[in-house]
């Protein structure tokens, strides 16, 4: 038993150390829970670097839903620069707590590539989650805390696990690929989002439900191109612009309501929505701020058929390739 216990100690102090230098801080209050141990133990803390691989080549494979289970508290300012990719080794996969830190940002490429890295617990003190921060990464949901005001660019780029994100009302901004290629199935944009940027949902092929506020102007270029599975999207009347390629390649689209807010639709917005049979145009947009290639089939034509500046408001049904006012 004696032998036990000091091989448990051994193996706790060990992991602390490497985490010490692999993230980059002086100081690191470490716990480790297993699923030997699901009380927990005593946070020690160390400074140092190699026995982390040691430690994790030894441990057995597990999988998502039982992680090793890993509470880190973290005190400088800015956690990043690829922190924790030994977390990428051999099926060992991790949930990762820092809830207790008191740090303000969680850098650029912190856990860029950490692909078994399931589940990670943020702390209020974060203020912004950087560049790259997590793409790449095995993450399967996460609660970004109301703290957090910045998600930047490439985020959550290609986090294909990743089913589910709360994003809290304190986000004003969310950078350009931020979940690209992910695997979200609804997405709810937080109030005070001004622009939905390029290609931030791009590809997010489960993607069936997004919730868009009256805050967003524009709905950035290619943002939801080739998000396949989404069925339907209100467009609030805050938007005036729907950049190119927008909707792109969203073939499950049915219909599509453009608010009267709206003073320009740019190239190939919503080309190669197949599925789409229905638009319902609630306003009047300049013919020089409609794009030809908007819609599939030249539903342009058939818009400003009477009224070749303004266009005649109204909705638009498609049989075939033909184009109808109702």
């Amino acid at each position: 038993m004696k032998n036990r216990k000091t091989d448990e100690i051994k193996w706790r102090s060990l992991l602390a150390i490497a985490l010490a230098a692999v993230i980059g801080f002086s100081m690191i209050a470490c716990d480790v829970v297993t699923d030997e141990d699901k009380s927990g133990g005593d946070s020690t803390t160390f400074t140092g670097m190699e026995a982390f691989n040691k430690w994790l080549e030894k441990q057995s494979p597990n999988t998502p839903d039982t992680p090793y289970r890993v509470k880190l508290t973290l005190n400088d300012g800015s956690f990043g620069g690829h922190s924790l990719r030994y977390f990428g080794n051999g099926g060992k996969y991790v949930h990762l707590d820092i809830s207790d830190s008191t740090i303000t940002s969680i850098g650029e490429e912190a856990f860029t590539d950490c692909d078994t890295l399931v589940g990670i617990t943020i702390g209020n003190s974060v203020k912004s989650i950087g560049r790259k921060a997590f793409s790449g990464s095995g993450l399967i949901g996460i609660i970004i805390p109301s703290s957090v005001t910045d998600i930047g660019s490439s985020a959550f780029y290609s986090c294909r696990s990743l089913i589910s994100a709360t994003i809290p009302d304190s986000v004003t901004n969310i950078g350009d690929y931020a979940f690209y290629e992910s695997g979200l199935t609804s997405v709810t944009i937080p109030n005070g989002v001004t622009k939905i940027g390029t290609q931030v949902f791009w590809q997010c092929r489960n993607l069936t439900n997004v919730n868009i506020p009256n805050s967003v102007v524009t709905i950035g270029r290619l943002a939801f191109q080739y998000c396949v599975s989404l069925t339907g999207v209100t467009l609030p009347n805050s938007v005036i612009t729907i950049d190119g390629g927008a909707f792109s390649g969203c073939t499950s689209l049915t219909g599509i309501t453009i608010p009267g807010s709206v003073t320009a639709i740019e190239e190939g917005a919503f080309s190669g929505c197949t599925g789409l049979a229905s638009v319902t145009f609630q306003g009047t947009i300049n013919s020089g701020n409609f794009n030809g290639t908007a819609f599939d089939d030249w539903l342009s034509d058939k818009f400003y058929a009477t009224d070749t500046t303004n266009g005649t408001p109204g909705t638009y049904t498609r049989n075939g390739s033909n184009w109808t006012k109702q």
